[in-house]
C-alpha cells in the first residue's frame, strides 16, 4: 500500500512540475503528442486547457487529427493562418457551404476523366489528346487555363501526383506494336508534358503477358503499379517499379491466380489483392463455402539486386475474411475502389509550392469494396458495398492470435499456386526472391474484425449497377443514378471517426470524452436516419452510429451485421451530373459528350 501511494505521489510530483514550466516549453512538449492526448491534457487543469486554447499551432494540429490530415512539410504559411484556413476547409464540408459554382465547357467520355488535388484531366475519345485544367484553390483563387497534350499513341489510363508535377500514361497494348505482351509506361511531367526531369527512365517496358482488357493504374510516392488481365477468372499481371530510380519492386507478368480481381495501396511498401471463391468444383474439393477475402502484401525491401527478368514477389502477410455467400448467388465480381494518396514528401522534391498545406495519409483514407453478384434464377446484377478504414487493414499485426483457416483458401507465398492440397496451415509465406525469414500469414475470420470496423451498404442504397460514385479521403459519394439519389442531390458519406462538431466548446477545444461515432448496439435498428438541417436550412445532415443487417440469403449465407460510423450529408444543387468527382476542395458534376454538343460541366469550390 505504501508503495502504491509513493507511486501516486511521484507522478503528481511529475504533473506539478509540467504545470511549473514556461508557455513556450509546455507548448513544445504539446505539440510532440497525437492530437487525442492533446485532448486529454485540455482537461488536466485549467492552465493547460487555456495554453491549448490559446495556441495556434495546437490548435491547427487538433484540426488535423479531427479531419485525418497530415501537415505538408514544406508549407511557409503562418500557424494563425494554417489555423484559419482549416476551420474554413473544415466548415465548409460539414455545412456544404461551398464558396462558389463555375460551369466549364468541356468535351470527354465515360470513364475517361481523373480529379487529382485539383487537377482536372481528360482524355479524348480516340484516347490520343488529354486536356489538364487547374481549378481554383484556397490560395489561388483563379484556376490555369487548360492544357492540351496530344500523343502519337493511344492512351489506355492515367495517374497523376499535382505536387511532384507528374503525370503517368499506360500506352494502349497493341499486337502490332508491342508485340510479345509488352506494353509501354510513360513518366511525364504534368505541366510540360515532357519527360520527368527526376525520372531515370522515363518509358518502361514492361511485360504483362496476354493483351489485357482491364488495367489499374496507381500511383503512391514515387511508386507506380500496374495491374492488368484478360477478362474475369483469368490470371493477371502485377508490375510495380520506382519512377525515379526505373528500379522494379514487383514483378509478376501473367502470374497471378485467377480468383484475384483487384489491387489497391495500402501504403508505399504494403498493397491489398481482393479475391473471390465460389467456384462448385472447387468449393467441392475444399470443403468449404464460398466467400470473398482481402488479402495483405508486403514488398520487398529495398537495396537488393534481382537477376535480370526474375520475378520479384511480395510476402503474403495477412487476409481478412469476409462473411459466407448463399449457396444460392453467384459471385461476378468482388473490387476494391480508392482514391490515389498524394504524399505530402512529394512536395519537398517537387518543383512547386503546394495550393494546400495539408494532406490525407494513406493510412487515413477509407477503402470501397463493391460485391457484384447475381441470384438463381434471376438475370438481375445487383450490387453491395462495403467500407473499411485503411488503418484496420494496416493494423493486422493485433490479429496474430487468431486461429489459421486451411491454406486451401488462401494464396501461398507466389499467388499463382493459390490451390493447395486441403488442411494445410498458413506458414513460411516468405517467398524466395524475399529475405527469407519465416514469416507467417495471419488469417482473420469476418467475426474477428468485420461487425465492428466495416459498414455494408446494400443494393439500391450503395452502390447501383452500371453507375460510379466517387470518394476521396474518408469521403464518399454513391452514383448519380443510384435509384434513392433524386435529380440534382448531391450525397456524401464521409466516414471519418472524428468528424463529429458537438464536442467542440467555445474556445475551439474539444472535450476528452468518448468520440458518439464508436457507439455500437446488440442486434441491429432499423434504418430511421433523423435528419437536421444545417446551414441556410438548404442542407440536410444525419449521424448514422448504430449496427444495421443485411438478412442472410442474399448474399450472405448468414444475417450480416456492421456498424462503422459515417455522417451522411445531403444538398440540392440544382443540377444533374452524370458522374461525380471528389477531392480535397471541389465536388465535379460531368457531363459527357453527346453528338456535337458541348457539355457543360459544374465544379463546387470549397
Amino acid at each position: 500500500m505504501h508503495a502504491l501511494f509513493e507511486k501516486a505521489g511521484h507522478q503528481i510530483r511529475k504533473s506539478v512540475l509540467m504545470v511549473g514550466l514556461p508557455d513556450e516549453i509546455i507548448t513544445s512538449i504539446l505539440l510532440e503528442l497525437c492530437f487525442t492526448d492533446i485532448l486529454l491534457c485540455s482537461s488536466v487543469c485549467k492552465r493547460l486547457h487555456d495554453i491549448i486554447a490559446a495556441s495556434s499551432s495546437i490548435q491547427y494540429r487538433i484540426e488535423l487529427g479531427r479531419l485525418g490530415y497530415a501537415d505538408v512539410p514544406c508549407s511557409d504559411l503562418a500557424a494563425s493562418e494554417l489555423l484559419a484556413r482549416i476551420r474554413k476547409h473544415r466548415i465548409a464540408w460539414e455545412n456544404f457551404a461551398w464558396t462558389r459554382s463555375e460551369d466549364f465547357s468541356l468535351q470527354y467520355q465515360p470513364g475517361l476523366i481523373w480529379l487529382t488535388s485539383g487537377v482536372l484531366a481528360m482524355l479524348s475519345a480516340e484516347r490520343r489528346k488529354i486536356t489538364v485544367l487547374r481549378l481554383p484553390s484556397t490560395s489561388s483563387d483563379n484556376g490555369a487555363q487548360p492544357l492540351s497534350y496530344e500523343f502519337d499513341f493511344a492512351v489506355e489510363t492515367v495517374a497523376m501526383d499535382p505536387g511532384a508535377d507528374l503525370l503517368v500514361l499506360l500506352e494502349r497494348p497493341t499486337l502490332s506494336a508491342l508485340p510479345g505482351g509488352f506494353c509501354r509506361i510513360h513518366v511525364r511531367s504534368l505541366s510540360t508534358c515532357e519527360p520527368h526531369p527526376s525520372a531515370a527512365v522515363p518509358v518502361h517496358r514492361v511485360s504483362i503477358g496476354q493483351l489485357p482488357r482491364q488495367h489499374s493504374l496507381e500511383l503512391i510516392g514515387d511508386t507506380i503499379a500496374l495491374f492488368s488481365r484478360i477478362f474475369r477468372l483469368s490470371p493477371a499481371s502485377l508490375i510495380i517499379l520506382q519512377w525515379r530510380t526505373g528500379l522494379p519492386r514487383i514483378r509478376m507478368p501473367h502470374s497471378l491466380s485467377s480468383e484475384i480481381s483487384s489491387f489497391c495501396f495500402l501504403s508505399p511498401t504494403e498493397f491489398l489483392l481482393t479475391r473471390f471463391l465460389d467456384d462448385p468444383l472447387i468449393l467441392d474439393k475444399v470443403g468449404s463455402e464460398g466467400t470473398m477475402f482481402i488479402d495483405i502484401y508486403k514488398i520487398p525491401q529495398e537495396g537488393k539486386i534481382y537477376p535480370s527478368g526474375s520475378n520479384l514477389h511480395p510476402t503474403h502477410v495477412a487476409t481478412f475474411m469476409l462473411p459466407p455467400i448463399s449457396e444460392h448467388v453467384s459471385i461476378e465480381g468482388f473490387t476494391c475502389t480508392v482514391d490515389l494518396p498524394q504524399s505530402p514528401l512529394s512536395y519537398t522534391a517537387g518543383c512547386r509550392t503546394p495550393d494546400r498545406p495539408f494532406s490525407i495519409p494513406p493510412e487515413n483514407r477509407t477503402f470501397s469494396f463493391s460485391l457484384a453478384y447475381e441470384p438463381d434464377n434471376e438475370p438481375l446484377l445487383l450490387k453491395h458495398a462495403l467500407f473499411v478504414h485503411a488503418s484496420t487493414l494496416l493494423s493486422y499485426q493485433k490479429y496474430r492470435h487468431t486461429t489459421p483457416a486451411p491454406l486451401a483458401l488462401f494464396p501461398s507465398s507466389n499467388p499463382a499456386n493459390a490451390h493447395v492440397d486441403a488442411g494445410t496451415t498458413v506458414g513460411n509465406s516468405a517467398p524466395a526472391n524475399d529475405s527469407g525469414s519465416n514469416t507467417r500469414c495471419i488469417v482473420i475470420p469476418w467475426r474477428e474484425w468485420g461487425p465492428s470496423n466495416t459498414r455494408w451498404l446494400e443494393h439500391p442504397y450503395g452502390f447501383h449497377p452500371g453507375c460510379s460514385g466517387s470518394k476521396f479521403g474518408q469521403r464518399v459519394h454513391p452514383p448519380l443514378d443510384c435509384p434513392l439519389t433524386k435529380v440534382g442531390l448531391v450525397r456524401v458519406l464521409d466516414f471519418n471517426p472524428h468528424r463529429s462538431r458537438a464536442d467542440q466548446d467555445e474556445d475551439g477545444v474539444c472535450d476528452a470524452k468518448e468520440d458518439k461515432g464508436s457507439e455500437k448496439t446488440e442486434g441491429a435498428e432499423s434504418r430511421d436516419t433523423r435528419y437536421t438541417l444545417i446551414g441556410e436550412g438548404d442542407v440536410m445532415a444525419a449521424d448514422v452510429t448504430w449496427t444495421t443487417v443485411i438478412p442472410k440469403g442474399s448474399p450472405f449465407k448468414e444475417d450480416v451485421y456492421t456498424s462503422l460510423p459515417y455522417r451522411e450529408t445531403i444538398k440540392d444543387v440544382g443540377y444533374r451530373g452524370k458522374s461525380i468527382l471528389i477531392d480535397e476542395e471541389n465536388i465535379v458534376l460531368p457531363q459527357y459528350s453527346m453528338g456535337t454538343s458541348s457539355p457543360v460541366t459544374r465544379c463546387l469550390h470549397f
